[in-house]
């Protein structure tokens, strides 16, 4: 995940407990009630007689977290959660500092521990702070950030001088970017069907005028669907005479040949291009989403003939080769945050982020091989394509947890 230098993204997944040891008042920078804290997602009260005020928060969902941030000075800190963990060390989690990603477990026993995260700042910036499930079932109570470095029990959070209060803490919008995992309430079980918001339908049972190059028909998802073959395979839809770019979602099923390894191989694939409309003005982006080994499964926005640029990643590495996967795109450049959703088989993520784009209109949207307005050679997904549905909605409405 690319960030500006201005920002530090500290992505945190569980623990807690604590012995307590002496921190200055002027040290403790943050200590709240962690449903107080910035921006929750699928949190859920628990009663529990040793937590403070005797309720803690459950993450049960695999999108549960919470994110926030604060603006902080040169130093050492150390971010602080009270976690208990019904598993005990079997219950893994990940801590993201400045995009490494640590996978950690609890110390061991089945009680409160209070996991210390240490980072440091080089000069003053806004620091994203954020608590991710990995294992379900992880009961979070408190959260605090103090000067100096510390470790895991430490400290208690409770026994941290001064009041539960917020803090020096700044919402998850006054930060550049931020993301945080999503899925859907439902990943669809049938063929996909037209709403209000449906720009184009299809399924690839007849002859289809989109399909260029070495197309055939193929057995799909639900009947037919279209192979797109080595080395110029692609399905292009025509979307000009449609308002469609400000706010929409492109979904599909997918189904490389097994030899491709699409999910999981070394090679580099394009699934799908959003094409911005002739004429649409300097900040009209793009949409394109390819794999790479070295990016995985990327959906990037871009400004054409720039490289100024958003993209969030999925890893696939656990994907089957050999069977369907439902792909979905969705973007929102209307408000005055802007938005990504990447998800694949129902589970992804989405992207927050400060203003780029202008609000636009996609002239086509290419499906299977390397964008038609590029230099780059063939870079085909040699599969096959069914149940193309695109909308001039976004995917907000369909997520869990929102």
């Amino acid at each position: 995940m690319r960030l500006p230098a201005c920002v530090a993204v500290v992505t945190v997944l569980l623990t807690a407990g604590a012995l307590a040891v002496e921190v200055p008042l002027s040290d403790v920078l943050l200590k709240a009630e962690i449903e107080a804290f910035g921006k929750g997602v699928a949190l859920q009260p628990l009663a529990v007689p040793d937590a403070s005020q005797q309720v803690a928060m459950q993450l049960h969902e695999p999108t549960s977290g919470v994110w926030g941030g604060a603006k902080l000075a040169p130093g050492e800190y150390t971010l602080l959660f009270r976690v208990w963990a019904p598993a005990g060390d079997q219950d893994g989690f990940f801590v993201d500092i400045r995009d490494k990603r640590d996978r950690r477990v609890p110390p061991g026993q089945r009680k409160w521990h209070t996991m210390a995260y240490n980072f440091s700042v080089k000069q003053q910036e806004n620091v994203a702070l954020a608590l991710v499930v990995q294992e379900i079932g992880f009961v979070v109570d408190q959260v605090a950030l103090v000067k100096g470095t510390y470790k895991t029990n430490e400290l208690r959070i409770g026994e941290l001088p001064g009041e539960t209060r917020l803090g020096p803490q700044i919402k998850p919008s006054e930060l550049p970017r931020f993301s945080w995992p999503v899925q859907l309430a439902k990943v669809p079980e049938g063929p996909l069907t037209r709403d209000a918001a449906t720009l184009l339908l299809q399924d690839f049972e007849a002859d289809c005028p989109g399909a260029r190059g070495n197309t055939r028909s193929a057995d799909g998802r639900f009947g037919k669907a279209l192979y797109v073959g080595v080395p110029d395979g692609r399905f292009v839809a025509d979307t000009s005479g449609f308002e469609f770019g400000a706010e929409g979602t492109v979904e599909l099923w997918v189904k490389p040949r097994p030899a491709q390894q699409l999910w999981s191989d070394q090679g580099w694939h394009y699934l799908i291009h959003c094409e911005p409309a002739d004429g649409a003005g300097d900040k009209a982006f793009s949409l394109s989403l390819s794999r790479h080994p070295m990016t995985q499964l990327t959906l990037t926005a871009k400004l054409p003939g720039s490289e100024k640029s958003e993209s969030l990643s999925v890893s696939t590495g656990g994907a089957d080769p050999t069977q369907w996967h439902h792909v979905l795109v969705s973007w929102d450049m209307n408000a005055e945050r802007q938005h990504l959703w990447l998800l694949v088989d129902g589970v992804g993520k989405h992207l927050e982020f400060t203003p780029m784009f202008a609000p636009t209109s996609f002239k086509q949207v290419e499906l299977g091989n390397t964008p038609l307005s590029s230099d780059l050679p063939y870079l085909f997904l040699d599969g096959a394509l069914d149940e193309l549905h695109i909308s001039k909605r976004c995917v907000r409405e369909r997520l869990t947890g929102q």
